[in-house]
């Protein structure tokens, strides 16, 4: 079992001149003939807008991060295939399709029904695995840059974190396009279309590592106790399902990787409030 509890705040890589434009979203109403429809949420990445075009609700997303930019690029490839369609696209901002459904996969995993909620997010995940015609976006990150972090520091706690991490990219077989931050808040419920991915960080590496990678996490920025079953068990129907051995491996490495981004000031004098068990 990998239990493993973090608070973590990752701060945004602005980009350049764009920034003050992400503060008014009118330059892209008035482009796309929408009308606001709630209140403006801001983000540590992103500034979003909820709004209704043609009567047909959507979210306004103004980037102020690359990661986003690139997000924008992976949702506008997925074209609705296990994801929220990207209606527009155009420098830092994507219109795109807003969810409108009653089920939440946080509320399901909290109201224990957790194995279900993992079922839920394999089979998204298998949805964004499937291949496409079309190439991915050239600007996906490869993951050994993504992981690249947990070698910037010597904190004891993200040492086997990171030789598991070498050991992982080192056997990439298959990479493709990867969403690269699956969890229950990032998944949302569609009367229509079903579950939907949204957020994606637009990534590429072997696809093992993510789907493993999302099943230990929850909305609330809590991990849970990994049951390997309950993950295992999302994905059985798929010819690389792996062993419950690597489901444990995979998640000590993302949890490393969760906590090296979350430090805001070197571990030495603030140490991050972690518990970090495997057994």
């Amino acid at each position: 079992m990998v239990a493993v509890i973090a608070t973590y705040n990752i701060a945004p890589t602005l980009i350049g001149n764009d920034v003050a434009s992400t503060m008014s979203f009118d330059v892209w109403v008035d482009r796309w003939s929408l009308t606001a429809d709630g209140a403006p949420i801001r983000t540590a990445y992103s500034d979003l807008l909820p709004v209704v075009r043609n009567g047909v609700p959507a979210m306004l997303k103004i980037a102020r991060t690359e990661e986003e930019r690139r997000g924008a690029s992976l949702s506008n490839w997925y074209a609705g295939d296990g994801a929220v369609r990207a209606l527009e696209i155009e420098g830092p901002a994507l219109l795109m399709e807003r969810p409108r459904g009653n089920q939440s996969l946080a509320e399901l995993s909290h109201s224990g029904h957790d194995d279900q909620a993992t079922k839920i997010l394999c089979a998204t995940v298998q949805k964004l695995h499937t291949e496409r015609d079309r190439p991915p976006p050239e600007d996906l990150v490869p993951l050994d840059v993504w992981f690249r972090s947990l070698a910037s520091t010597v904190h004891p706690l993200l040492a086997r974190s990171l030789a598991v991490a070498r050991e992982l990219l080192a056997d990439t077989r298959r990479p493709i396009a990867l969403h690269g931050d699956i969890h229950h808040g990032n998944v949302l419920y569609d009367n229509d279309r079903g579950w939907l991915a949204i957020d994606p960080k637009g990534l590429r590496g072997e696809p093992l590592l993510r789907r493993c990678s999302s099943a230990g996490s929850t909305s609330s920025r809590r991990w849970r106790p990994l049951t390997a079953t309950a993950c295992s068990s999302g994905c059985s129907r798929t010819p690389d399902c792996p062993p419950r051995g690597v489901w444990k491996t995979v998640t000590v490495s993302n949890c490393g990787l969760r906590l090296s981004k979350s430090r805001r000031a070197s571990w030495e004098d603030k140490p991050p409030k972690t518990r970090f068990t495997v057994r």
